[in-house]
């Protein structure tokens, strides 16, 4: 396997110049048109200044890897070590060719207008007829879309850590551009709510593509006008989000504590970071009971699922922290509510080895991924055994990937002490 090591452990001191760029869309469109196959050009604009604040490291990559981490995944790779070769080769045979050949996406492309009448609004009708079930002439097209770039981004970027290879990054950034910079193609960078749409689509989409965005932060063939542009459109969609606290919190808010610190991530605000945190050990006595349950999904007809999703969402934000000192995988509170007993509660269910309680329409779809993470903090055989279950590689689908590529345990030290 190739590696560029002189591309990815570089470091890129951006400057933040410029002024502030806004962009409002107006009109009333009566259809999109569908130009993914046309080339995106570079938009060569001067970018709103980002303020970084002294706290945690802005150093890139640093949401679920960093550098020395990468480089000890390398050399698994590289000496045949298993699980990482298989996962590897499954990898780059498989997904990261698809990410290559990944369509050109933007919300301006098919779909039905808004009701705004602006085609570069987000716009996704409701998924469902009834709990966990779905409409199937639901328009869902620009959801879709976000799914497609937040995926392939994140294997672009991915694969470009690993090997080093332009190409990989010059498609990632080509596809970022589409959907956030590129004045044409971009979408608004705000959360809309049209006719009761699902807030949870953006973070469980986007999210991959700042991934994969961390990943390629340092490729010198990224222009630093563009870049900085995606800078704002990131801290815009995430202020857009809105920072207040439902008073039933379900999946949705976990979800929205990832899409925070994520975008965090991106635009350096520590203000937003120590926001999610705080908020997601918030979070735990009121959506955890002293089981390990998560109670507000378990009136769900997909109650394991949904109680799992909850639980991705949690372990994503805590692999954040990590790589910022942090340390919520053991945080607990006074009673013994916490990450860890919620991976020891739903384990046996999820491995076969129990029954599950409560209402679960689609046993066949359910969240595995999470384990992989879980066994490299705490090796229980409980966490093993969804493992097994599951079938090595692992992918978490939405956000991280192959997992068992990046986040098996004894991959490298699991450490709490920040990036690099």
């Amino acid at each position: 396997m190739k590696k560029n090591i002189s591309i990815r452990n570089s470091t890129v001191l951006v400057l933040f110049i410029g002024i502030m760029f806004t962009l409002y869309y107006g009109g009333i469109v009566p259809y999109k048109v569908d130009n993914s196959n046309e080339s995106n050009i570079s938009m060569n604009v001067k970018p709103a200044p980002i303020s970084i604040s002294s706290g945690y490291t802005s150093d890139h990559p640093g949401m679920y890897l960093n550098s020395n981490e990468i480089d000890a995944i390398i050399k698994k790779v590289d000496s045949g070590q298993q699980p990482w070769k298989e996962a590897y080769d499954k990898f780059m045979n498989e997904d990261v060719p698809a990410a290559l050949n990944t369509k050109i996406q933007s919300v301006t492309y098919g779909g039905k207008v808004p009701p705004s009448g602006d085609i570069h609004d987000y716009f996704s009708e409701t998924p469902y007829s009834s709990d966990g079930v779905y409409n199937p002439d639901a328009d869902r097209s620009d959801y879709y879309g976000a799914i497609a770039v937040g995926k392939a981004v994140r294997n672009l970027g991915l694969a470009y850590a690993l090997t080093g290879e332009n190409k990989y990054a010059d498609k990632a950034v080509q596809l970022i551009n589409a959907w956030s910079v590129n004045p044409e193609t971009r979408m608004n960078p705000k959360f809309t709510d049209f006719n009761g749409q699902s807030y949870v689509e953006i973070p469980i989409t986007l999210t991959g593509m700042f991934y994969g965005a961390d990943l390629i932060w340092n490729y010198q063939g990224w222009n630093v006008a563009d870049k900085n542009v995606f800078k704002s459109w990131v801290g815009d969609i995430s202020t857009s989000r809105g920072r207040y606290k439902e008073s039933t919190p379900t999946n949705y808010e976990n979800w929205k504590v990832l899409f925070v610190s994520s975008s965090a991530v991106i635009t350096g605000d520590n203000n937003d970071m120590d926001w999610a945190f705080q908020y997601w050990k918030e979070l735990v006595p009121i959506q955890m009971d002293e089981k390990g349950q998560m109670v507000n999904e378990l009136r769900r007809t997909r109650s394991l699922f949904y109680s799992l999703f909850s639980i991705n969402a949690m372990t994503q934000t805590a692999e954040i922290a990590r790589h910022r000192g942090i340390d919520l995988y053991n945080y607990k509170t006074d009673d013994g509510r916490g990450l860890e007993l919620a991976f020891d509660f739903h384990a046996p269910y999820l491995a076969g080895k129990e029954n599950w309680p409560y209402q679960e329409i689609r046993p066949d779809l359910l969240e595995y991924a999470t384990f992989e993470l879980a066994y490299s903090f705490k090796q229980k055989p409980s966490y093993k055994d969804v493992i097994d279950k599951a079938g090595r590689p692992v992918y978490e689908d939405r956000i991280m990937g192959p997992v068992t590529l990046t986040h098996s345990f004894n991959s490298y030290p699991f450490t709490f002490a920040g990036v690099n």
